[in-house]
């Protein structure tokens, strides 16, 4: 019986011993507060100020307080509140993030825009210049047949001049006759023998004007 009774004490004071230490380790982890989620502070908003004040507001407070039961009740209203606040400094940042990429997409394609206005101009320029000069290559094409007509037309009057010294050379004494073809070179010849007519007539009139003034005199 008495073994027995000192079995029972000890047993008793090793659950005694075990509640106390789960009440330590229960407090002491109440007392150090809800475990703070990572937050990237690189770009710190105004909710993460209200957020970082509210932890030190909140482990300030808990200092003051000694029932578990109401420390407990801070953490979890506290945890709560602080999953409120970082879920909405995540929303504020994905959608400035988001805001961001459309400023971007925006004056991207704005550049684009200005670019295809400024495109369409020098287009519209371009053609106007490649009418010009279809119209300047039209004209100087017209020109080289022109000249290429009458280089040819000279080489032939040469060629023909020479057979006709040729000829003239090899019978001086053949009688030089005119078929239909000669009556532009005729016609000119008779317009230069006409002019040279006229000009002696004039000279000649003016001589007679001179010696009658000479007689009168």
């Amino acid at each position: 019986m008495e073994r027995s009774k000192g079995a029972k004490r000890r047993s008793s004071s090793r659950r005694q011993s075990g509640h106390t230490q789960k009440r330590k380790s229960l407090s002491s982890s109440e007392s150090a507060g809800p475990a703070k989620r990572p937050r990237d502070l690189r770009s710190p908003t105004d909710l993460d100020v209200v957020l970082d004040a509210f932890q030190e507001f909140v482990t300030q407070y808990k200092q003051t307080v000694n029932s578990d039961a109401v420390r407990r009740s801070i953490d979890a209203v506290s945890r709560s509140f602080e999953e409120q606040i970082s879920e909405m400094i995540t929303a504020t940042k994905e959608l400035k993030s988001v805001k961001r990429e459309n400023n971007k997409i925006n004056r991207d394609a704005n550049q684009k825009r200005t670019r295809l206005v400024e495109a369409s101009y020098e287009l519209i320029k371009a053609k106007t210049n490649l009418s010009d000069l279809q119209k300047a290559h039209d004209e100087m094409e017209l020109r080289l047949r022109s000249l290429r007509e009458g280089s040819s037309l000279l080489s032939s009057l040469r060629e023909l001049n020479m057979k006709y010294l040729k000829h003239r050379t090899d019978h001086p004494d053949e009688v030089e006759t005119y078929g239909p073809s000669c009556m532009p070179a005729m016609l000119m010849e008779a317009r230069c023998i006409m002019g040279t007519e006229h000009q002696l007539k004039t000279v000649n009139d003016s001589l007679q004007q001179v010696l009658d003034e000479a007689e009168h005199q």
